[in-house]
């Protein structure tokens, strides 16, 4: 068995050798682009639209190529329906919500207690709400309603630090014609349930709640 013996083109990552890849042409100016466009977003006069604290771990990990893994791919929830939001936001320990992310946009007609083992999609890209209903569909699941993703932060609160969580089994039509979904967030180690547009896509860090048919 040939041994590797790392040289100019290697680098060191928690104690193993990588071998470093050049990138040149095509590549090169997608991946320049992609960080010019950060960096856009960051001069912007109207300020940054995500969260800087986390773009800043983020990053970091990528420098370091290290990336958080899921504990288990299933989670195990009791959902409450007979709650109402504000009490799922206020035991949940919420530290914001979305005032639209209430009882009245989002009618709930049950009453029962249900427990059902949520499993996080991962689609590791850019996608529209269209498609990954439909992926979701095609692996036999069913996305998570507002009472399931409030029980699901409630009881994994860490999971929202390491990505967004999204319910696309609730949707609301605000009075000027724009259809919402919401999800759970962070902004710096602030917990938020947070609103975002059906036609708005989703970055690929979501994770999307769903569970078997």
């Amino acid at each position: 068995m040939r041994r590797y013996v790392p040289g100019k083109g290697a680098n060191r990552q928690k104690g193993k050798f990588v071998m470093a890849i050049k990138v040149t042409g095509e590549q090169y100016y997608d991946l320049d682009g992609q960080l010019t466009e950060i960096k856009r977003q960051l001069r912007q006069s109207c300020g940054y639209p995500h969260d800087p604290t986390e773009l800043k771990r983020r990053l970091q990990e990528i420098i370091e190529w290290q990336f958080p893994k899921s504990e288990s791919s299933f989670y195990p929830v009791t959902v409450n329906y007979g709650l109402s939001i504000e009490s799922l936001v206020q035991s949940g320990g919420y530290d914001w919500k979305n005032n639209d992310a209430n009882d009245r946009n989002f009618p709930n007609f049950r009453d029962h207690k249900s427990t059902v083992d949520v499993q996080l999609i991962h689609f590791n890209r850019v996608i529209s709400t269209e498609d990954a209903l439909s992926e979701l569909d095609r692996r036999g699941l069913k996305p998570v309603d507002l009472h399931t993703l409030l029980s699901l932060g409630a009881k994994y609160p860490d999971l929202q630090r390491q990505f967004s969580i999204v319910a696309l089994g609730s949707v609301w039509q605000s009075p000027f014609g724009d259809r919402c979904i919401p999800y759970l967030s962070v902004y710096g180690s602030r917990r938020n349930l947070n609103l975002s547009l059906v036609d708005g896509g989703w970055d690929a860090i979501c994770r999307f709640a769903a569970f078997r048919k």
